[in-house]
């Protein structure tokens, strides 16, 4: 079986300290990823889907005027199939943008 996209989602949250949104996924040998972008110094401190928490698998920090943001990247092997909550949770109030792939086949 070959790996192929399954499907994709995306939420903005201005100031706030957790995001929700939902995430569709179907098909067999799934993977989750999730990548969440904050400005400011808030940093995620964790990501769920269907209340199973996703590994953290890295941080990158980008310094642009007039904010410094800060992207973490999170995965879920075997997600639950189904139309799913994602919930980000930050250490403080900011801006987030949170993008979810899931993919099959993997």
């Amino acid at each position: 079986m070959a790996i192929a996209f399954d499907s994709g989602s995306a939420r903005f949250t201005n100031g706030a300290t957790s995001s929700t949104f939902s995430h569709t996924t179907a098909g067999s040998d799934r993977v989750l990823v999730v990548s969440v972008l904050f400005t400011g110094t808030s940093q995620p401190t964790g990501i769920t889907y269907n209340g199973v928490s996703l590994t953290k698998v890295g941080t990158g920090q980008s310094f642009t005027s007039p904010s410094s943001y800060t992207e973490t990247f999170w995965y879920l092997i075997a997600p639950a199939t189904g139309a799913n909550n994602i919930v980000v949770s930050a250490s403080a109030s900011a801006n987030c943008f949170s993008a979810a792939a899931s993919y099959t086949g993997v």
